[in-house]
């Protein structure tokens, strides 16, 4: 029997009585003891038993400790992670408020630029306006101008008449200023007379127009105005440029358009020339008549040697001719 054991010899039968107990074992306290005994008798190592198993207990401590070190390491370790994660999400917060700062900014400058460009597309649109303005004001001038110009070349067609020493027998210039023509013949047969000057003279090369209007006192049959060369006859041949009281426009002496403007007593009708074009125009009751595409022609003598002439058709036809400057017909309106 043992009567006296160490400490751990204690603790160790206390293992084995654990052990036992969960293998369904009972045993007493005693009987473990005499159990030990053998044990320890059979290995005849005191030391060999009960150091074997307090390395296993210390094995276990240490492996707990092991344990509990990992466990630190691994805390240490999600501690460091977090706060990588902390850092990171830290960064990101403030690499977001910059990308933000600078679209801001970004964004303050293009308003600043849109603020910019309404402005000077304002400033654009009151220049245009301006400018307008301005172009407007140039175009009345112009005009007035032109105006001005036209009355002053008017001036140079003052004076003329009728020539008494270039007509037919049987006319008649019946007033004192030498613009009234009656046809006088005794019976039925076509007269004209010439204007005592050219469309041009050698002083009137400032001129723009050259036009002249009739006032149709009587008429029974036909009478015929415009600008031809002299000598006579002159009635529908080339070089005669002339408007027929049945409508009919000549251009050097040859029928142009539909007949659509006939004119009778009582109308104030005209011809005219743009010297600077020499585009032919007509006129009736103070309109311009379509006649845009009515021109000198080519092969026609210079129209500065050109007279104007009016030629009456029957006995008592009457016209009364008008010069210039002051005409029914407004040729600023050209």
């Amino acid at each position: 029997m043992i009567t006296s054991l160490p400490n751990d010899y204690f603790v160790l039968v206390g293992v084995v009585a654990r052990i036992l107990d969960t293998a369904n074992y009972v045993y007493t306290f005693t009987s473990a003891l005499c159990w030990l005994e053998v044990l320890l008798r059979y290995t005849k190592n005191n030391n060999f038993f009960m150091v074997v198993s307090v390395g296993e207990f210390i094995g276990l401590q240490n492996g707990q400790k092991t344990l509990l070190e990992k466990l630190g390491e691994l805390g240490e370790q999600t501690k460091r992670q977090q706060h990588e994660k902390d850092r990171r999400i830290e960064e990101l917060e403030k690499e977001q408020q910059r990308n933000f700062d600078q679209l801001s900014n970004e964004q303050q400058k293009i308003n600043e630029s849109l603020i910019v460009s309404v402005d000077k597309f304002t400033q654009m649109k009151n220049d245009q306006q301006k400018e307008e303005q301005l172009f407007g004001k140039i175009t009345e001038l112009e005009k007035k101008i032109n105006k001005q110009q036209i009355k002053m070349a008017l001036l140079t067609l003052r004076g003329n008449y009728w020539d008494d020493n270039a007509s037919n027998s049987g006319i008649k210039i019946t007033d004192d200023k030498n613009l009234t023509v009656t046809n006088e013949f005794y019976y039925y047969g076509c007269r004209s007379v010439f204007a005592f000057r050219p469309i041009l003279q050698n002083n009137d090369f400032a001129a723009i127009f050259f036009y002249f209007e009739i006032s149709v006192n009587h008429m029974q049959t036909s009478v015929q105005f415009g600008f031809a060369e002299k000598p006579l006859p002159i009635r529908k041949r080339s070089g005669t440029y002339a408007y027929d009281s049945d409508g009919q426009f000549l251009i050097d002496g040859s029928p142009q358009g539909p007949k659509t403007n006939s004119f009778d007593a009582g109308d104030v009708v005209g011809i005219g020339i743009n010297l600077v074009t020499q585009q032919i125009f007509f006129v009736k009751n103070g309109l311009c008549l379509d006649s845009s595409f009515l021109f000198v022609a080519p092969s026609s003598a210079d129209v500065a040697s050109l007279f104007p002439f009016v030629t009456l058709c029957h006995s008592g036809d009457e016209i009364v001719a008008n010069f210039g400057p002051n005409f029914k017909f407004d040729l600023t309106t050209l």
